[in-house]
């Protein structure tokens, strides 16, 4: 029998808009949960972001965190450690995301009243060399996806390298599931899951939303996969402590959950879909980014922070740098200049509120208004369009490698 432990990935970005964060939580979230509660054989690993909690509760989603504590208590819940906010590892310093790690710790112990296990889950699976020491530094082990490893045949799913205990997402399953365009089939998923796993054991990470937003057949997908006797869904705590972790000679890649695929806008750029070269508003979002967090981290911070201007630059500097407002930005495909904007705004709050100089103001302000000014421009002219078009080209031949898993 094989053993899949799919970790579920719950998050929205923090300036969605609240009718969003209401219709994907009325269409996923709690459907999903009410689903679990019914099956108490199985158990499952999730990442809750802690900022999704903290809209949740500030929206009353009361439901979500009655069905979450109560997969908490039966155990049908574990949960995984990620920063806060959802930041690109690779482009955010390590002061702030460790930050955000300690932060998302604590709201998930008070709201669900449990501590994650010992895994952290990157944001987008983005990793380099140096996040991977600073995060194996805290004594956890870190998810990364197959992708991230140089040499391919030495993947498995849990491997050391070094001293850096890594738990590998099988990509395969991964693009199957958030990717695939008709609707699967829980018996050739089932055989193929069989048939291609080169351990006994595979990790694969999605989006939750797949299971009834996105996707609102495959709300149940899980569930029957789950009931097929070819497969045993475990948590990840289980799984990787009757695996162990393999020790094995190779290096870590620069690389994300989408590096190197074939319909990605740069495939030789692991972190093409947040920061493209060749993408002048990305480069301004993440010249804006970098100059917010530089003023941050040049203030010391206060031991009595009474007005709380500090604490307030910090949290605007932190919802500011979501990976989702420089992915808006690709049109690869999606393009939303409002919730960029949202993004740039937390940004430039973020620099008006720290005590520095006018001078350092007026240049934050004219960067600020030159990005917001070149994306309405763009919004407007005929190019959204045109690289909807040129993705759902790259997007249909794409998925033409898929092999066949259609329930017909």
């Amino acid at each position: 029998m094989l053993n899949w432990s799919p970790v579920l990935h719950f998050y929205q970005p923090p300036t969605q808009k609240d009718s969003i964060v209401k219709q994907v939580t009325e269409s996923s979230y709690i459907p999903f949960m009410k689903r679990l509660l019914d099956h108490p054989d199985l158990k499952l690993t999730v990442n809750i972001s802690g900022s999704l909690i903290l809209q949740l509760d500030r929206i009353e989603k009361s439901e979500f965190f009655k069905l979450a504590r109560k997969l908490v208590q039966s155990q049908q819940l574990e949960f995984v450690n990620s920063p806060l906010y959802h930041p690109l590892l690779p482009f955010t310093t390590s002061e702030i995301y460790l930050r955000q790690l300690e932060y998302n710790r604590g709201v998930i112990e008070y709201f669900m009243q449990t501590s994650p296990i010992d895994v952290i889950y990157p944001p987008e699976l983005a990793v380099n060399q140096e996040v991977t020491r600073k995060l194996s530094s805290l004594g956890a082990k870190i998810l990364i996806d197959s992708n991230a490893i140089k040499d391919s045949s030495l993947v498995e799913p849990f491997i050391q390298i070094d001293s850096y205990k890594l738990i590998v997402s099988s990509r395969n399953v991964t693009n199957i599931l958030r990717a695939f365009p008709r609707v699967l089939s829980v018996e050739k998923f089932a055989d193929w899951l069989s048939q291609h796993a080169s351990h006994n054991t595979i990790v694969s990470v999605s989006d939750v939303e797949i299971f009834g937003h996105h996707y609102t057949e495959r709300l149940n997908f899980l569930f029957d996969v789950h009931k097929n006797p070819t497969i045993a869904i475990k948590q990840l705590s289980e799984v990787s402590n009757q695996h162990g972790f393999t020790k094995v000679e190779t290096e870590i890649l620069d690389s994300s959950w989408v590096s190197g695929e074939i319909y990605s806008p740069t495939p030789n750029n692991p972190f093409s879909l947040w920061k493209d070269s060749d993408n002048e508003l990305q480069q301004l979002y993440w010249e804006l980014a970098d100059l917010a967090s530089t003023h941050l981290l040049s203030i010391n911070k206060p031991t009595e922070d009474i007005d709380l201007k500090y604490s307030s630059a910090e949290k605007h500097l932190d919802k500011g740098l979501s990976s989702c407002h420089p992915y808006w930005l690709s049109n690869w495909p999606w393009w939303n200049p409002e919730i960029v904007e949202a993004g740039a705004t937390q940004l430039i709050k973020s620099i008006r509120t720290l005590p520095i100089s006018n001078q350092d103001k007026a240049q934050a302000e004219e960067l600020y208004t030159t990005l917001i000014k070149k994306m309405w421009q763009y919004n407007w002219s005929s190019k959204p369009q045109e690289k909807y078009k040129e993705y759902e080209n790259s997007y249909k031949k794409y998925t033409a490698t898929f092999p066949d898993l259609e329930q017909r």
